[in-house]
């Protein structure tokens, strides 16, 4: 008679031989109740990842799906709810179990793996997206990109209401002196253009000063005026509107008024530090309104003050007029400020004092009794002043031409002796090589 537990193995056998085509009847994706329900089933291990076929349990054999060949790994399907109902499929028949496919386990952890390259690929692009979204490409800004065009009545409107304004407020306004015109009496008039109005400005509101013509006759001071007038046009004047008339289209101006204006708020106005904002030793921006050979005429807010040649560079200057013309805009530095007068304060400045003195190191350019080509800047009885091509500034005291050297005229100079400290040359002119005619 049969022991008890033999008959419990032989039972055993027989129940993991039905349950063998059951599964094998499932769908070859998942089975269709979750892995949790099977105690068997074996849990992930590092050897899946490194691609290793797993142990399975004895006593348990792997089922091959349907549609795929033995000894083939299927192919990573996407992952469908597991709540799906399956079809019910005939019974087939056993299978050997010496075969050998790739567990159910398997499958779902490659499909997952190719999830999760998805994913970072989906990531990586995000972030190579947001990365460019955070820095984007530098815009280039055009000149006069936020300016509107404007129509030509708003133009005309804008500057009716900015010459009201200055009427109204007395704020100043800069435009170009750019026409003489005279009176019936013969009084010269000013003609200055702001945005294309043509602004009349009477000679005595011009702030001209005249001291020693008051007792001239007035075609003889009216002519004055007008002379000076011709030398500064072209030159940006500063103005207050006194009188319009739109029906007209006229308008009247004052330079004296809005010169005393500027006065007032840089030279005599205490600021935050108690001082006038114009001290000396201030560096400022300053208009040329007239240029000679000798002087240079320049107004910085509301004083008109000469510089003269040897203070407009550090060379020797023969002609004023080869550095500035009437209406640049160049910097000076303030040496001294006469204010005792409130109505007519004094200046003094200098254009050379903003740059470094070059001299001392062009003088090296120099060597004694070395000869090089210069010309003349000015002459007076004692000595002849010679600015050398090289850049550096000369006296002569004697010349061994028959001629007489005049100022702009080409000559060659030998260096007798150099003074390191002024930085300067001191030797003799040997040849005219080209008069000034």
């Amino acid at each position: 008679m049969p022991r008890k537990k033999e008959v419990l193995e032989d039972q055993e056998t027989e129940m993991l031989t039905l349950v063998a085509p059951e599964e094998a009847a499932e769908s070859p994706d998942f089975p269709a109740d979750p892995p949790e329900a099977h105690e068997e089933m074996p849990s992930e291990s590092p050897e899946e990842d490194s691609g290793e076929p797993m142990d399975i349990p004895p006593g348990q054999d792997a089922i091959q799906p349907e549609d795929a060949p033995a000894g083939e790994q299927p192919t990573p399907t996407e992952e469908e709810p597991q709540d799906t109902p399956q079809a019910e499929k005939p019974d087939l028949p056993d299978e050997p179990a010496a075969e050998s496919p790739a567990p159910i386990p398997r499958r779902r952890r490659t499909s997952a793996a190719a999830s999760e390259q998805k994913a970072a690929a989906s990531s990586a692009s995000a972030r190579r997206r947001g990365a460019g979204a955070a820095a984007p490409a530098p815009r280039v800004l055009a000149i006069d990109e936020e300016s509107r065009v404007q129509s030509a009545e708003e133009k005309e409107a804008y500057l009716w209401m900015e010459l009201r304004n200055s009427l109204r407020t007395k704020r100043p306004l800069a435009g170009i002196l750019g026409g003489v015109e005279r009176t019936s009496s013969g009084l010269p008039l000013a003609i200055v253009y702001y945005k294309d109005m043509r602004v009349v400005i009477p000679a005595t509101e011009m702030n001209i000063r005249l001291e020693d013509h008051r007792e001239s006759g007035d075609k003889e001071l009216h002519n004055r005026y007008a002379q000076i007038l011709s030398w500064m046009m072209g030159a940006e004047i500063e103005f207050t509107v006194s009188g319009l008339d739109r029906r007209s289209g006229s308008v009247v101006a004052s330079r004296t008024d809005a010169m005393r204006r500027k006065q007032r708020q840089f030279f005599l106005t205490p600021g935050r530090d108690g001082r006038p904002l114009v001290q000396e030793g201030t560096v400022a921006e300053a208009r040329v309104i007239a240029v000679s050979e000798r002087v240079v005429r320049v107004e910085i807010f509301g004083v008109e003050f000469p510089i003269f040649a040897r203070e407009v560079a550090w060379e020797w200057v023969d002609d004023c007029n080869d550095y500035y013309g009437i209406g640049d805009r160049v910097l000076v530095k303030i040496l001294s400020i006469d204010r005792s007068d409130p109505g007519n304060i004094r200046l003094q400045a200098s254009i050379r004092e903003t740059v470094p003195n070059p001299a001392k190191e062009n003088i090296k350019k120099c060597v004694v009794q070395g000869k090089y080509i210069g010309r003349v800047t000015d002459v007076n009885r004692n000595a002849i002043y010679v600015r050398l091509n090289v850049g550096v500034n000369t006296v002569a005291l004697a010349v061994h031409d028959r001629r007489t050297p005049c100022r702009k005229d080409d000559v060659s100079f030998v260096v007798t002796r150099i003074d390191e400290e002024a930085g300067i040359a001191i030797g003799i002119i040997t040849r005219i090589i080209k008069q000034y005619l």
